[in-house]
């Protein structure tokens, strides 16, 4: 049934009942419902759920994840019915663990799945089918709108700019780019304090040495002129 391509179809042509929750907005305590409505979802695909509260969202996952009953709705792969149980066997919810994104706790999930589903896939088997490092977005998800974003962000010249680095006044005016890029371009900035940046810079070191994309000869790297060159950034006029 779950081959390498599937459809999931939510059918909610005969569902009368409605989806409650509550959030906390600006300190108050605020209701809504839903309605639910009829939905499909395509095996390749990324999709992102946006709500004013999350109830809405988590529930659809809950729901595809088998985590609920199903009431008034049916759920269909390819054309062929589905039971809450079948999608309990095939799927894993992975549940929120309250940190915040940057500390890893999507990759953290998938690994506390693989180890409770005894899966001998591991983590960087699983990444290697959703790369999306800068370099290779493009490449992979070719698509008008992350192009977009690229060109809109000036994600795509620099990259260029990193590539073309082959001396040290190259290395200069590269440095020279991006302050002036976050001056510029400061809206598009992840991570706009000195805090922030270094944090990430430590933390894509270490994703990206254990990442499936890993193209670098870290035994090659001087880190010892790095850390000069950083700190020297502290001291320096």
């Amino acid at each position: 049934m779950f081959d390498n391509h599937f459809e999931i179809k939510i059918d909610a042509s005969k569902c009368t009942s409605l989806v409650e929750g509550g959030a906390f907005l600006d300190g108050k305590k605020v209701y809504d419902s839903w309605r639910f409505k009829d939905i499909k979802l395509e095996s390749g695909k990324i999709y992102g759920l946006v709500g004013e509260y999350g109830q809405g969202s988590m529930y659809l996952s809950y729901l595809v994840g088998g985590k609920v009953d199903f009431g008034d709705l049916r759920l269909f792969c390819n054309g062929q019915e589905l039971s809450r149980s079948m999608l309990e066997q095939t799927s894993w919810n992975l549940e929120p663990s309250n940190e915040k994104y940057r500390n890893a706790v999507v990759k953290k999930s998938i690994e506390k799945a693989l180890l409770k589903n005894q899966c001998t896939e591991d983590f960087n088997a699983i990444a290697k089918k959703f790369i999306q490092i800068p370099s290779m977005i493009l490449e992979n998800f070719g698509n008008y709108m992350q192009k977009s974003l690229m060109e809109k962000s000036g994600l795509s010249s620099m990259i260029e700019k990193i590539n073309s680095i082959s001396s040290k006044e190259d290395f200069i005016e590269f440095l020279q780019n991006l302050a002036t890029d976050y001056t510029d371009n400061n809206d598009v900035w992840e991570n706009k304090t000195i805090s922030d940046y270094l944090e990430q810079i430590s933390s894509w070191i270490e994703d990206y040495a254990a990442s499936p994309a890993n193209d670098i000869a870290w035994e090659n790297v001087d880190f010892q002129i790095l850390a000069r060159m950083l700190y020297m950034g502290k001291i320096y006029e």
